[in-house]
């Protein structure tokens, strides 16, 4: 599942995700972007997006992916590039990206 994190909140993918899921996190994000900057996160984000594609997961959205900015947008876009091209709403607040 793919969105923004909010610490805590009921809203934030990783709560949303749940069990039912799989989903990014770095538990030390603040001292990668510290150290490391954020090329070097998005390059992991993508890289963990990668691998899911390839092992044939299917990828949810926890929020519209048409109103999609900063490094979700980012996201969006990298799905797009791996033939993600449609997203269907499939529940109130969660999508799927299709494949075409």
């Amino acid at each position: 599942m793919l969105e923004r994190y909010l610490g805590n909140s009921a809203e934030s993918y990783d709560v949303r995700a749940g069990k039912d899921f799989t989903y990014f996190h770095l538990e030390n994000y603040d001292e990668l972007m510290a150290k490391e900057g954020e090329k070097f996160v998005r390059a992991v984000n993508f890289q963990f997006l990668d691998e899911q594609i390839d092992g044939g997961k299917e990828i949810f959205l926890s929020h519209d992916p048409m109103k999609a900015t900063g490094a979700f947008g980012e996201e969006i876009n990298h799905l797009k590039s791996r033939g993600f091209t449609n997203f269907k709403q499939i529940a109130n607040d969660l999508w799927q990206a299709i494949r075409e």
